[in-house]
């Protein structure tokens, strides 16, 4: 869309070529201009009618960007005013859907352009608002060109754009405040289906953890008594022994024993072992609180005690080693050694 005027202010004609409208922005024009045909000779009509125009297509894209924030808010339950229509138990979806993220990402790519777009109008209504008060002062200074009062007629007519421009500016700086909340609100919906994604990916994780530790114990379980077979390497059933004598042969009850002691002794180990090592990270995480609750990043107390010159040699090192290693240079100052 491009748009060039010209205006005589000795004449008071303008002329202007718009280029570039589709059908509906012309439709727009044409209606307008029809309109406000007793202010068709003032050169700022059409810019006026210009931003107007944008406000309302910026004014369609919040409430399209709303209805989809409030349809996608309310397939995820991350809202307690769901949308009537969208609220049904029947449509449940899956968070971790491609497309739901799509969907959010498209809101969020739509509404902060727009809030570029909106203040790049707000400027140029203010641009607008200087140009009525020229158009003003120029009339005012030129003569009457017929004996209807021309000058009262296109001070109506700044003050009917004038009109049009505070309207204009309200709704825009509206629509401004609408895309940040829309963005916002869209950044919410973002960092809820990642959570989500992280939540899932960790119950997966702990999923799959689960069954291998569950597969570790059971081969642990039965390692003892494999071994034992392997070593003893023949069988401890005689199922052709004679009527009367038992098919249990004697060194079974030693393979029973010594299977059912040394799988005792290998869960009591692995368990003892899982024992102690969380009370050693329990204790490390606790050390580590504390240290981290006593390392205060402080300036060292050395450089508000040394002298001129000595402050010049130590204070570049010292003030290093404070902003970028605290916990060692702390370990290292109460050691009492060089920084």
């Amino acid at each position: 869309m491009a748009l060039s005027v010209s205006y005589d202010a000795s004449t008071r004609i303008t002329s202007a070529l718009l280029i570039g409208l589709n059908d509906e922005q012309q439709g727009f024009i044409d209606e307008q201009v029809s309109t406000l045909s007793n202010s068709s000779f003032h050169p700022l009509l059409l810019p006026t009618l210009l931003m107007c125009h944008y406000e309302f297509r910026l004014h369609n894209k919040v409430q399209q960007l709303y209805g989809d924030v409030v349809s996608i808010e309310t397939l995820t339950g991350q809202t307690s005013m769901p949308s009537p229509e969208l609220n049904d138990a029947s449509l449940e979806v899956d968070l971790g859907d491609r497309a739901l993220t799509r969907r959010v990402l498209g809101i969020a790519q739509v509404a902060i352009p727009a809030e570029s777009e909106t203040q790049a109008l707000i400027q140029g209504i203010a641009l607008i608002r200087q140009g009525l008060e020229v158009i003003d002062r120029l009339d005012r200074n030129q003569p009457a060109l017929s004996q209807y009062p021309v000058e009262e007629i296109a001070h109506t007519a700044a003050e009917l754009l004038n009109y049009y421009l505070d309207c204009c500016d309200a709704r825009a700086n509206i629509a401004l405040s609408d895309f940040e909340f829309l963005s916002k609100r869209a950044d919410v919906l973002m960092n809820a289906l990642y959570n989500y994604a992280a939540w899932d990916t960790a119950v997966a994780t702990k999923r799959d953890s689960t069954s291998m530790k569950a597969i570790a114990v059971l081969t642990m379980f039965f390692l003892p008594a494999t071994f034992f077979a392997a070593v003893f390497a023949m069988p401890v059933l005689d199922f052709s022994a004679p009527a009367g004598q038992s098919v249990i042969r004697d060194r079974f009850w030693i393979y029973c024993v010594l299977t059912a002691s040394v799988t005792s002794l290998v869960l009591i180990i692995y368990y003892s072992y899982g024992l102690l090592h969380k009370k050693s990270e329990d204790k490390r995480k606790i050390a580590a609180f504390q240290e981290g609750r006593n390392d205060i990043r402080s300036p060292p107390a050395s450089l508000g005690t040394q002298s001129a010159g000595e402050k010049r040699e130590s204070t570049d090192s010292e003030l290093f080693c404070w902003a970028k290693r605290p916990r060692q240079c702390n370990r290292k100052r109460q050691a009492g050694g060089d920084v």
